[in-house]
């Protein structure tokens, strides 16, 4: 790893994320120290091939990172799945030094990407039901106050 595109690398991430400079290490993992998602994902990345002509023409987003946004009900699927963590295999700066020095991306290690439809289709109806599940809760909550008072 050079230390010229390591420095380069870590300066574009500070000036995205706002992230402090001082931390960035080949280690920092975009989505699980800087918050990298969605929109902000495809940004970095776009100024990445900018500065450093990588050719990210193998580079899948849906298997590096999620939507734009945050579902609070995401931890709760992890927990009914069984799941420990994300199905995001982690892009580290290290990840990023090594595909701008063969000037192609480089596929980090990590499971092999096994989120299908049906999977994610769990995932919504789980959330819609723990909805309707919280909007019951409010409804009888009302009706015993409007009973009771």
């Amino acid at each position: 790893m050079t230390v010229e595109i390591f420095e380069r690398t870590a300066k574009l991430l500070a000036e995205h994320m706002g992230h402090d400079l001082s931390k960035i290490t080949p280690e920092t993992s975009l989505q699980l120290d800087t918050g990298m998602d969605g929109l902000d994902a495809e940004e970095f990345l776009d100024a990445y091939v900018e500065e450093f002509d990588v050719d990210m023409a193998a580079f899948r987003y849906d298997r590096h990172f999620g939507p734009e946004g945050y579902t609070p009900f995401l931890p709760l699927w992890y927990l009914l799945s069984g799941r420990r963590s994300p199905p995001w295999v982690s892009v580290t700066v290290g990840d990023l030094v090594s595909s701008a020095q063969a000037g192609v991306w480089i596929e980090p290690d990590g499971p092999e990407y096994k989120d299908t439809a049906l999977s994610l289709l769990k995932g919504f109806l789980l959330e819609l039901s723990f909805l309707a599940a919280l909007a019951g809760i409010i409804f009888a909550s009302m009706w015993v106050f409007e009973t009771v008072f």
